[in-house]
């Protein structure tokens, strides 16, 4: 891991112990702390991996929105943080990484600690009482404090472009927490006047939600299958070439190895993006591919 990632990710994992050192703890509406918590950790094992990377993503994000309306700060982000350990080590891709946990957990923490804070902010209580928009730019908040946190560790790690990065991975998302803040509101507002059973009728949405996540991204993991057997048939194309430029002239081929080590470490040095670096390792292999139509120095042509 390069040493800004290492750095970023101490810098974040001090900032959510701050957040939980400094959250209101008190323990108000046990009943309902309580059925959040167990409903959320169920839930985070309800999850899906992201596109590109190590990630997954649950929808225990809605009952986190529900923490911040009905509970204090200390609950939600114990709900969260929960949740978020849950998440990370049941039935972990490839095996559980502490490092990757502390830091998942504490960037849920900071990102919690946005939202609620922000939604019990008193100006935005006076521009928004009774109305879901003040749910909606906190579920905002948090969507871009968890995301942008993750996608700059990831970043980081792999000296890729951030916007990027977030765009690829995260920004896909952004329809189902506008989605989650309705069913978050219209859940809280249910439980407020007395219709806690009326509010289960919620739950097939949260399950749609769930489901909708798992299609789009199975669609998505389809078609980065099909761009990754199309670009390996290039690459043999191209790998082919490269054999009949070898058999031209016998000391070229260490010659287009040297040339590719080069052009793509000075690529990766200048941090290109990805396509990028992929067209130089292909235009490396083929940039004396005019070779192929010089006459042999042994030809007839030659030899007379």
């Amino acid at each position: 891991m390069r040493i800004q990632a290492r750095i970023y990710i101490a810098l974040v994992v001090l900032l959510g112990l701050t957040c939980l050192a400094t959250a209101d703890w008190r323990m108000t509406h046990l009943p309902l702390f309580a059925s959040y918590l167990a409903i959320c950790i169920v839930t985070s094992g309800m999850k899906v991996n992201l596109p590109g990377i190590l990630g997954t993503m649950s929808v225990s994000f809605l009952f986190v929105l529900l923490g911040i309306q009905d509970l204090g700060a200390g609950q939600t982000m114990l709900i969260g943080c929960a949740g978020a350990l849950v998440q990370c080590v049941w039935k972990p891709k490839n095996g559980i990484r502490p490092v990757q946990t502390v830091f998942s957990v504490a960037n849920f923490a900071v990102a919690i600690y946005g939202a609620h804070y922000f939604y019990h902010w008193p100006v935005a209580l006076r521009l928004t009482h009774g109305t879901p928009l003040s749910l909606i730019a906190s579920s905002l908040i948090y969507f871009f404090l968890n995301t942008a946190g993750i996608a700059l560790a990831i970043a980081l790690s792999e000296r890729k472009s951030l916007v990027e990065t977030w765009r690829r991975c995260y920004f896909w998302s952004f329809p189902f927490y506008l989605l989650g803040a309705s069913v978050a509101w219209v859940f809280s507002m249910l439980n407020e006047h007395g219709h806690l059973q009326s509010s289960l009728l919620l739950l097939p949405v949260i399950y749609v939600i769930y489901r909708s996540y798992r299609v789009y991204l199975c669609h998505l993991e389809d078609e980065k299958k099909h761009v990754e057997q199309m670009a390996s048939l290039h690459l043999r194309t191209i790998e082919a070439l490269a054999l009949a430029i070898d058999a031209k002239d016998h000391t070229t081929h260490e010659h287009l190895s040297r040339v590719r080590t080069y052009a793509v470490g000075l690529a990766m040095e200048m941090n290109l993006p990805e396509q990028d670096l992929e067209a130089l390792r292909a235009a490396a292999l083929l940039h004396d591919i005019g070779k192929l139509a010089v006459p042999s120095t042994s030809s007839p042509s030659r030899a007379n």
